[in-house]
């Protein structure tokens, strides 16, 4: 759906791994660009603001007591 709507990139968030996926749009299809972990930086040439590690985004996140 996302290819047929010519979005060119996106990203999946695995909380297990605290990893990043970036996928990148290749004509018709998603290609897996990169993996970011811990202090990794992401980037992308299409969203030039955006700058940040994995360990940023899970360091803010609290811990939670098992259920």
């Amino acid at each position: 759906m996302y290819a047929k709507y010519g979005i060119a990139e996106y990203w999946l968030v695995d909380s297990v791994q605290e990893a990043l996926e970036q996928y990148t749009l290749d004509v018709d299809h998603y290609d897996l660009k990169e993996i970011y972990r811990e202090d990794e930086t992401e980037t992308s040439p299409r969203m030039q603001c955006i700058s940040f590690s994995m360990n940023d985004i899970f360091s803010d996140i609290p811990d939670l007591p098992n259920a």
